[in-house]
């Protein structure tokens, strides 16, 4: 599975989930991330309530997802975490 957010693909992800619906008002995506908070794209796309758009291929490069960033949930402890 590819990700790209913002129109950029972003590779350090993981636990990629999609709950495709097709009877319901919206299908539903998640993922762990790493945020380097060096990183000015990182700042941008964790930014909360930026609502940044997002794409999810599968590997033969067929778009299988298309919305936005609605809720983040952020992790923060003396270890290194997704």
């Amino acid at each position: 599975m590819r990700v790209k957010i913002n129109g950029d693909y972003y590779i350090f992800y993981n636990e990629l989930s999609i709950d495709l619906k097709l009877d319901s008002i919206a299908s539903t995506f998640s993922l762990n991330a790493k945020f380097n908070p060096e990183n000015e794209k990182h700042k941008k796309l964790f930014k909360p309530l930026n609502y940044s758009k997002v794409e999810i291929f599968n590997d033969s490069e067929n778009l299988i997802f298309t919305g936005v960033i609605i809720n983040h949930s952020f992790t923060s402890d003396s270890k290194t975490n997704l």
